[in-house]
């Protein structure tokens, strides 16, 4: 199993070649393939960091997890108990990184001097295409605004 180290000892992640966080459950309606475009919605509590009340976002890229033995690793927004990270063109022959809420979309770090580093794991998640879009996972009946726009507005002031 390949792993790297991101940012120095803030999340691993899986270095092999077409990883991408799936979830069966909860995947956008525009999502007619594999499941990777997903809708996310589990984020912290800490509304310093994510706003009061931050909207479900669309993520498509790839899951981390965190570093159990550094204590100020903070979970900014984790996948569903659905997903998994994996590449969705190759069987299942290991245990993936992560799988559930212990997978992280977004993962963030506070220093004891309050320096901060955050590390999305979604380029797309920034992208103006994701900024404008709507967000309908498929057990749902109704679509509403992305909320990609405000979450990285809010994390982008913490």
């Amino acid at each position: 199993k390949s792993r790297t180290k991101g940012s120095q000892a803030v999340v691993s992640t899986q270095s092999t070649g077409g990883t991408a966080v799936i979830d069966h459950m909860n995947y956008d309606v525009a999502d007619t393939g594999n499941h990777v475009l997903i809708v996310a919605g589990d984020f912290t509590s800490t509304e310093v960091i994510v706003g009061a009340s931050p909207s479900p976002v669309l993520f498509h890229g790839v899951g981390m997890a965190a570093d159990s033995e550094n204590p100020l690793v903070i979970d900014i927004l984790r996948a569903s108990d659905t997903a998994y990270s994996h590449s969705p063109d190759q069987d299942i022959l290991e245990y993936p990184l992560a799988i559930g809420s212990s997978l992280l979309l977004v993962a963030g770090m506070q220093a004891r001097n309050n320096a901060r580093v955050v590390v999305f794991g979604s380029h797309d998640m920034l992208s103006d295409k994701l900024y404008n879009a709507q967000a309908q996972t498929v057990a749902s009946t109704t679509s509403q605004e992305a909320g990609n726009r405000g979450f990285v507005s809010a994390v982008a002031d913490w």
